[in-house]
């Protein structure tokens, strides 16, 4: 079966390359200030603190998520809300694509009930990637480039694992990959089938390249049968000395 592709758009990143360091450059999304407000006198009380900057807003209680928060994506639409207190979907934008999950010990795609999500904003997630993630300096001094494809599960209580590397292009880009989704990756909604949970499979294509923005480069061999998540871009450029 087919890898199946998301609708959403490409993300690009550039990673400066000064000398021997790497800092990532100045990313096309909204700072993540805090904001300061008073809280209702019963709010205090149970020792609230409200959280709210450009991708969520929601309460935290002894560092902990509390109560219904509320996820954006990067156009200020409201994504995802869910109450972290009892675990429930309160909305989720509509999602009318198939997924690949397991079913009866088989990968199968399937129109589902609820459809598994990042526990969040997906484009902070994003965003939390491009700040983790780093050009393998291997890589570099090979000038190593092309598509690393990444699959992983979410099973049915949200947990991602399983992360595999299902295409590598060598200089440590698979591990890095892997490290990163293993760093920035918390918990997701788990696809629900027929009012059950079930274990949904994706795949996400990193693409490394070396001066410009190079295209997505096809799998050599036939992935494993998954979501495709959209594919994720490092370019880096500058001099190593």
């Amino acid at each position: 079966m087919a890898s199946l592709q998301s609708n959403l758009l490409t993300h690009f990143f550039l990673i400066r390359l000064p000398r021997a360091t790497r800092h990532p450059l100045t990313l096309s999304f909204g700072l993540l200030l805090p904001v300061a407000v008073l809280l209702p006198e019963p709010l205090l009380a149970q020792n609230l603190t409200l959280v709210e900057n450009a991708y969520e807003k929601g309460y935290l209680q002894n560092d902990e998520k509390y109560g219904t928060w509320e996820y954006y994506d990067e156009r200020g639409e409201l994504e995802l809300e869910f109450d972290h207190s009892s675990g429930e979907v309160v909305f989720a934008q509509e999602d009318p694509e198939p997924y690949v999950v397991a079913q009866g010990g088989e990968w199968v795609e399937q129109s589902l009930d609820v459809a598994p999500r990042y526990l969040g904003s997906t484009d902070l997630w994003y965003h939390n990637i491009a700040k983790t993630i780093r050009y393998p300096e291997s890589a570099q001094a090979k000038s190593i480039k092309g598509t690393v494809y990444v699959s992983f599960e979410v099973d049915a209580e949200g947990n991602p694992h399983h992360y595999k590397v299902e295409q590598d292009i060598g200089g440590g880009c698979g591990e890095e990959v892997i490290r990163t989704l293993q760093e920035v990756t918390g918990p997701w909604v788990p696809a629900q089938l027929h009012d059950q949970p079930c274990t949904a499979r994706f795949i996400m294509p990193v693409n490394f390249s070396v001066g410009k923005a190079a295209k997505l480069k096809p799998a050599k061999d036939p992935l494993p049968a998954a979501r495709m998540l959209p594919e994720f871009s490092i370019v880096a450029y500058g001099s190593r000395r």
